[in-house]
């Protein structure tokens, strides 16, 4: 007779919520069949079917033998709303956070043996201070031009441009459309779109890489503002939000001043709406959404309160529309696995984690650990991918 395992319903139906699993898709894994009478205390799972119930909720196994659900919060404020209130984290979340922690805190412990000094800029500005100004403050501290993602022909070059800005005065950046380099779980950009740590010893911005690349472009500049004021948290930026809270407000105005100010262009003004044709030209020349461009030609009364209300609400709609149609796509898991791994942990990370192996600093097992990867040959081609 199969021996059973006494765990408690109450953890296994904790381990069902933060996986944001429905309890019949489990029913129907290989077995799972009585999962409602584990659920419901009735029965009880076999070691193997335990196994693969961990597997499924994405949860440590270990925890499936605690005696009560573990208190799980964020180690990061929360500035994300829904209906005035910050959403229940996710497992997705929860991980994705604590991945960039294990490589954050390596990389500061690297800076501390190197007797390197912490960056000033973090917490230079104060929210509520004038975001023109403040993006002015950016730009001049990270050497970009006054539409800091203008004229790129691609925009995943703007995004790298800034990206190097940023980690060339001691910042680090980090972007991944996947939990912890694991292609089967996505990053849902309607979850979170990035989150920033803002401390001046390694100041870090994570960019939700499965969100559109305009999206991306704005998660920058807004998480920049937080950075420069010293706020860390997590954040779902939409210019189009007016829920947002005082903090979120004010980081998504002063990414409009950063990605599209006045000055940079000469705005015509129109009588009624503004033609798809202009709409769509100005999201390419300045890589951000084109709703962007149309509250931005409000701001600068060019387009009447009256032409704007009518025009904006199919906007957001179309921008939505093409932000779904980007996320079916599932491109987030493709391409060159070294370029993808460099730029999850940062090319910050993966240069100064390879020389410091090389140097002896780090163990190689450590190292293969932070690399995300178990064999020395794949962790020393990331290396010759970062240039070490």
């Amino acid at each position: 007779m199969t021996e059973r395992v006494a765990v408690k319903p109450e953890v296994l139906q904790w381990a069902l919520h933060r996986s944001e699993r429905d309890p019949s898709d489990l029913s129907g894994a290989a077995g799972l069949k009585n999962v409602h009478a584990w659920l419901e205390g009735s029965a009880s799972p076999t070691m193997n079917q335990l196994q693969t119930f961990a597997k499924w909720t994405r949860v440590p196994f270990g925890k499936l033998f605690l005696a009560k659900p573990p208190e799980e919060a964020l180690s990061l404020p929360d500035f994300r709303t829904v209906n005035n209130r910050a959403p229940e984290p996710s497992a997705d979340l929860i991980d994705t956070i604590r991945w960039v922690e294990v490589r954050r805190d390596w990389y500061v412990d690297y800076l501390r043996r190197h007797h390197e000094d912490p960056v000033e800029w973090v917490g230079s500005v104060k929210v509520g201070q004038s975001p023109r100004s403040v993006a002015d403050q950016i730009r001049n501290t990270l050497g970009l031009k006054p539409a800091i993602a203008e004229g790129y022909k691609k925009i995943q070059d703007a995004i790298n441009s800034i990206s190097q800005a940023i980690e060339n005065v001691g910042g680090l950046v980090l972007s991944s459309g996947v939990v912890a380099g694991n292609n089967r779980r996505p990053l849902d950009t309607e979850d979170f779109r990035g989150f920033s740590v803002s401390e001046r010893w390694a100041p870090l911005i994570f960019v939700n890489g499965a969100d559109t690349k305009n999206g991306q472009v704005f998660t920058l500049a807004h998480e920049l503002a937080h950075l420069f004021s010293g706020t860390s948290g997590v954040s779902n930026p939409d210019y189009t939000d007016q829920t947002a809270g005082r903090t979120e407000s004010w980081c998504n105005r002063v990414a409009a001043e950063l990605l599209v100010p006045k000055e940079a262009h000469q705005w015509e003004r129109f009588d009624g709406q503004v033609p798809r044709g202009t709409l769509d030209t100005l999201s390419r020349q300045f890589n951000v959404s084109t709703v962007m461009i149309l509250v931005r030609l409000k701001a600068f009364d060019c387009v009447t309160k009256e032409s704007f209300e009518k025009q904006f609400g199919p906007e957001v709609r179309r921008a939505r529309k093409l932000a779904r149609e980007a996320k079916l796509s599932g491109k987030s898991g493709g391409g060159n696995w070294y370029s993808n791994q460099a730029i999850r942990l940062g090319k910050t990370i993966a240069r100064s984690l390879a020389v410091d192996t090389y140097e002896g600093g780090t163990t190689y097992g450590e190292a293969l650990r932070i690399a995300g990867t178990r064999r020395p040959e794949t962790f020393n081609e990331l290396a010759r991918t970062v240039g070490v």
